[in-house]
């Protein structure tokens, strides 16, 4: 994920350095194909949204905002659902079933 990471730091800084000519900036991360140009180009302009008046630049909320990038992450996280459902007993999975009902 910190590879991902980088490379949506990577694609922020070159919109910024080729002008947000799209164009230009998406055959140089060939990472990307297949994603949604739509989607990254609202992630950088979050990113610089969250981030006006700085020079240090804070990615966390826009990296949780865009999960879609990041699907190591998602699936990090059913992995640790399925974990908690399958450490559950048959009486405390029961009763919470029905509590949530």
């Amino acid at each position: 994920m910190e590879d991902q990471e980088q490379l949506l730091k990577d694609f922020v800084a070159s919109a910024q350095k080729y002008g947000y000519d799209y164009d230009v900036i998406m055959p140089k991360f060939p990472e990307f194909e297949g994603y949604d140009v739509e989607m990254l180009k609202g992630y950088v302009s979050k990113v610089e949204e969250m981030n006006q008046g700085s020079d240090v630049y804070d990615y966390t909320e826009a990296n949780s905002a865009f999960p879609d990038l990041f699907p190591q992450k998602k699936k990090d996280q059913f992995r640790s659902i399925s974990d908690y459902i399958s450490g559950m007993t048959d009486r405390y999975a029961i009763q919470l079933h029905k509590s949530l009902k």
